[in-house]
């Protein structure tokens, strides 16, 4: 018996990190991306990430309610997904024997 069996299923896709998952507002602490390409997730405490254009460690910021006017850790928690990563260099070519 050659075994004819059924066919394997093929796997669902694996969705891109472009999928839509990424914040567009409010906490960025469970996706760590933001759908502004020009913000980054920064984690303010444990309980609060956002995305923003730029953070300086302590700053405070005054957009949000006075009970949550509190000084910002500035963890960068994106992975920035459209600059390349720097790949390592190619090692240098072996010299060969001259004939």
């Amino acid at each position: 018996d050659a075994g004819g069996g059924s066919p394997s299923p093929s796997p669902s896709p694996i969705p891109d990190d472009d999928s839509g998952e990424c914040t567009a507002s409010g906490t960025c602490l469970e996706t760590q991306c933001c759908s502004n390409p020009q913000e980054r997730c920064y984690q303010k405490d444990e309980y609060w990430a956002g995305c923003l254009e730029s953070c300086m460690p302590g700053m405070i910021n005054e957009d949000d309610p006075l009970q949550y006017q509190t000084a910002w850790s500035c963890i960068l928690l994106s992975q920035d997904t459209d600059a390349p990563s720097p790949s390592p260099l190619p090692p240098p070519p072996s010299p060969s024997p001259a004939p």
